[in-house]
C-alpha cells in the first residue's frame, strides 16, 4: 500500500509542479485600465494665461484642481471638484499663476506679482513673501516653502526669513520649478548656461542628477515623471534616490513653456497635460504713437531684435529649424529673410552692434562656458574674435553683453568671485580688463547707454522686484524710473522705453533737472511680445510678437494614470 501511496503522491506533485511550471508562463493579470479624459476650459473662457496654457496643481488626493484660467481679457485661479463638471473662478486671484498646495490644509498658494500669496478658498489671504524672478513653489510638511528662481537658487523661506536651499553647480544659472517627492526629498529642474535642463533630486541635504529634460519633473507612486522630445516620460525611481529602468511614455504630445513649465500637474491618482502652444512670432514694426505698421519677417522662432546705429538693419536671436540651437541673423534694410551670422551647434544670442555698424558683438554657450565673442557682419566666413581671452573670462559666470559704446567700451552683466548677485561691468576698448560699474549686493543687469553716453539705463531688483534706473555715467545722481516693475531698457534721443509685463511704456528726462524723469506713458500694448527695439531717431518700434493668436489647446487627463505603467518592469 505505501508503494501505491507513493505513486499517487509523486503523481500529484507533478501534477501541482506542472500546473505552476504553467501558470509562471502565462501572463499576469492585466491592471485596471487607465482611463483618458478631456480637461475643457470652463464655459466663456481659456485655459492658462499667456504662454503656459496649463498651469495648475491637483491635492494629494486629487479630489480637486486648482488652474488658471483667462475669461474677458483677465486671468485667475479657478477651481473644480474632479466629480463635478463645474468649475468656479476664486475670487481675489486675479493675475495668479503657478497654483501648488500646502500639505495637510486645504489650502493654496500662488504668485501674484512678486508677491507669494495663500489663501483658504474662502476669501482669506496671507501674503507670504516678496520674491523677484521667482519660478515656482512646493511646500513642505513643516510649513516652509521651497520658491525656484530664474537666476539663482532655491531658497527655502519660514516666517519671512528666506535660507538657501540649494547651490548653484558650475555651468547652473537657475534652479526652477521645486516638486515634492515624499516628506524628506524634492526635486527641481536646473537650468544650464548651455541651454540644456537637468532634473535634481534632493534628499537629506545632498542632491543627485537624475536625467536631462525639457523640464520641470514630478513624482507619484514610485514614478519620475517629466518630459522630453514632447513626450511626458515615466522611469522607476528608487528608494535611494536613483532612477531605474528605460523611460516609457505616459502622454505623447506635451507642451513645455520656454522658461522650463511642463504643460502638466500629477497626483498619485490623476494627471492632467496640455499640448504645445506651437505659438510662432515674427518682427513688426509700430509707429511711436501706437499705430501698427509693416510685418518685416515672416513667421519664426524669433527671441531677441537689436537695431544697427543707422537702423538700416536689424540683427535678431532665432530658434534655427533643424539643429534646433539659438542664432544669430540680421534682416537686412529691417526686414525681409534673416541672413545668418552665427550657425551651428552652440547656443549664440544677445546680439550688440559695434558703433559703426560693422560687427556684432554676441554671447556663446560651449562646451558648458559662456563666452563673448565679435563677428563682421556681411562678409561669409568672417571670423570670430574673443572678446575676454583666459584668464580674464574665467572670472565670470552668466555672463550678458548689453552694450557697445562709442568710445569702444563693452558693457556687460555677471556674477564673479563669491558674490551671488548679478553686477553690470565695463570692459574699455584697450587693455581688455573689465572692472565693476554697477555693483551694489543686488541683481543690476541690461545697461545701455544714452545717446550722448551720460547717462545709463539698467534694471536692478532692489526694490524687491525687476525696475528700471538711470544713473549718471560713469558717476552721477540716479534715479528709479519705474514704480511698478520694469525691463528691457531702450533710449532714443532723451526718451527712454521699457517694458512692463505685455506693454511698452515711454518716459522723457525731464529738462533742466540732473536725474529727473517724467511719469511713464503706456505708448503699446502687445500681448506675448518677447522683446523690441526703438529707431535711434525714436520713430519707430520693431518688436517680436505672436504671429497669429493660436487656438488654445485642449487639455487631457488620464484618471490611474499609474496603472498604465504597472505592466513595465
Amino acid at each position: 500500500m505505501w508503494k501505491t501511496a507513493a505513486a499517487v503522491l509523486a503523481a500529484a506533485a507533478a501534477l501541482l509542479a506542472w500546473r505552476l511550471a504553467v501558470e509562471r508562463r502565462q501572463p499576469p493579470p492585466p491592471a485596471p485600465s487607465a482611463v483618458q479624459l478631456q480637461f475643457p476650459a470652463p464655459d466663456g473662457a481659456v485655459l492658462g494665461a499667456g504662454n503656459e496654457p496649463l498651469d495648475a496643481a491637483l491635492s494629494a488626493g486629487a479630489e480637486e484642481v486648482v488652474f488658471v484660467a483667462t475669461a474677458h481679457g483677465s486671468s485667475q485661479l479657478w477651481r473644480r471638484v474632479l466629480g463635478s463638471g463645474r468649475a468656479e473662478p476664486i475670487p481675489g486671484t486675479v493675475g495668479a499663476r503657478h497654483p501648488a498646495w500646502i500639505p495637510g490644509r486645504r489650502e493654496v498658494s500662488f504668485f501674484s506679482g512678486n508677491v507669494l500669496k495663500r489663501t483658504d478658498l474662502e476669501g482669506r489671504f496671507t501674503d507670504v513673501a516678496t520674491i523677484a524672478e521667482a519660478a515656482g513653489a512646493a511646500w513642505s510638511d513643516d510649513g516652509s516653502v521651497l520658491v525656484g528662481r530664474t537666476r539663482g537658487a532655491i531658497e527655502r523661506w519660514r516666517a519671512g526669513q528666506a535660507s538657501p536651499a540649494t547651490r548653484l553647480q558650475p555651468g547652473d544659472v537657475g534652479h526652477r520649478f521645486p516638486s515634492r517627492v515624499d516628506a524628506i526629498a524634492w526635486l527641481y529642474v536646473a537650468e544650464r548656461a548651455d541651454g540644456r535642463r537637468v532634473v535634481r533630486l534632493v534628499r537629506d541635504g545632498s542632491e543627485r542628477t537624475l536625467t536631462d529634460a525639457d523640464g520641470h519633473a514630478m513624482a507619484a507612486n514610485g514614478w519620475l515623471i517629466y518630459p522630453r522630445g514632447g513626450a511626458l516620460l515615466a522611469q522607476r525611481l528608487r528608494e535611494d534616490g536613483t532612477v531605474a529602468g528605460r523611460a516609457r511614455p505616459l502622454v505623447v504630445g506635451v507642451g513645455v513653456s520656454p522658461g522650463g513649465r511642463t504643460f502638466a500637474a500629477l497626483s498619485p491618482r490623476v494627471a492632467v497635460f496640455a499640448p504645445p502652444t506651437n505659438q510662432q512670432h515674427h518682427l513688426q514694426w509700430f509707429d511711436a504713437g501706437g499705430g501698427t505698421g509693416a510685418i518685416a519677417s515672416e513667421p519664426g522662432d524669433y527671441w531677441q531684435v537689436r537695431l544697427s546705429p543707422d537702423d538700416r538693419q536689424a540683427a535678431v536671436t532665432m530658434l534655427e529649424p533643424l539643429l534646433r540651437t539659438l542664432d544669430v541673423y540680421v534682416l537686412r534694410g529691417g526686414s525681409g529673410a534673416p541672413v545668418p551670422v552665427t550657425l551651428g551647434l552652440a547656443a549664440d544670442t544677445d546680439p550688440v552692434w559695434s558703433p559703426d555698424g560693422r560687427r556684432l558683438l554676441f554671447r556663446s554657450v560651449r562646451n558648458g562656458q559662456a563666452r563673448l565673442f565679435t563677428r563682421e557682419v556681411g562678409i561669409a566666413g568672417a571670423a570670430e574674435d574673443l572678446l575676454l581671452a583666459p584668464p580674464a573670462a574665467a572670472a565670470f559666470a552668466n555672463i550678458l553683453p548689453s552694450d557697445w559704446s562709442r568710445s569702444g567700451e563693452i558693457l556687460f552683466s555677471a556674477t564673479a568671485g563669491s558674490r551671488p548677485s548679478t553686477d553690470v561691468f565695463r570692459a574699455p576698448a584697450s587693455p581688455r580688463e573689465p572692472a565693476p560699474a554697477l555693483a551694489t549686493g543686488f541683481n543690476e543687469s541690461g545697461a545701455r547707454l544714452s545717446p550722448d553716453g551720460r547717462w545709463v539705463a539698467y534694471v536692478s531688483d532692489e526694490s524687491g522686484q525687476p525696475d528700471v534706473y538711470v544713473s549718471g555715467w560713469p558717476q552721477g545722481p540716479r534715479v528709479r524710473v519705474s514704480q511698478a516693475g520694469g525691463s528691457h531698457p531702450r533710449w532714443a534721443g532723451t526718451s527712454l522705453y521699457f517694458l512692463r509685463a505685455d506693454e511698452v511704456l515711454r518716459t522723457g528726462r525731464t529738462p533742466g533737472a540732473p536725474a529727473s524723469f517724467d511719469v511713464p506713458q503706456r505708448v503699446l500694448a502687445l500681448p506675448g511680445i518677447r522683446d523690441f527695439d526703438v529707431s535711434h531717431a525714436g520713430v519707430r518700434l520693431l518688436a517680436v510678437v505672436p504671429a497669429a493668436a493660436p487656438r488654445p489647446p485642449d487639455a487631457g487627463a488620464i484618471v490611474d494614470w499609474a496603472s498604465a505603467l504597472a505592466v513595465f518592469p
